[in-house]
C-alpha cells in the first residue's frame, strides 16, 4: 500500500511527492513475512538507521538460523533471549548496516 492509497487526513496532509512511497509492504522469505515502509522526501537518513526490518515468526529454528546468518560479519545488539513481551527476541545489525529485530510469536 502506498501513502497515496491511504484515506486522506486533513490533520496530517501528505508531504509533496509522497503519494507513491510505500506505507505498508512486506516480502515473504522462507514462508515468513518481513514488513517495511518508506520515509518521506527530505527525511534525514543514515545508512543503517534508515530502515529496521522485523522478522516475526512462530518457527524457532528458522529464527535461530536467520539470526545466526545475519549476525555473521555484523553486530549483535541483543542475543536471542526470552523477554517480558516475547519468548524469544533479539536484534542485530548485519554486514550491510541494516538493523534487524527478531520476535517469536
Amino acid at each position: 500500500m502506498t501513502f497515496g492509497e491511504a484515506p486522506e487526513n486533513p490533520e496530517h496532509p501528505l508531504p509533496e511527492n509522497a503519494e507513491n512511497r510505500v506505507m505498508h509492504g512486506y516480502v515473504t522469505v522462507a514462508g515468513e513475512k518481513i514488513m517495511f515502509s518508506d520515509t518521506f522526501n527530505g527525511t534525514p537518513t543514515t545508512i543503517g538507521n534508515n530502515v529496521t526490518l522485523a522478522v516475526i515468526s512462530n518457527d524457532e529454528q528458522f529464527m535461530r538460523q536467520a539470526f545466526a546468518k545475519l549476525a555473521e560479519e555484523g553486530e549483535v545488539f541483543m542475543e536471542l533471549q526470552e523477554m517480558f513481551f516475547s519468548p524469544l527476541y533479539g536484534s542485530l545489525r548485519d554486514k550491510y548496516d541494516i538493523e534487524w529485530q527478531f520476535n517469536y510469536e
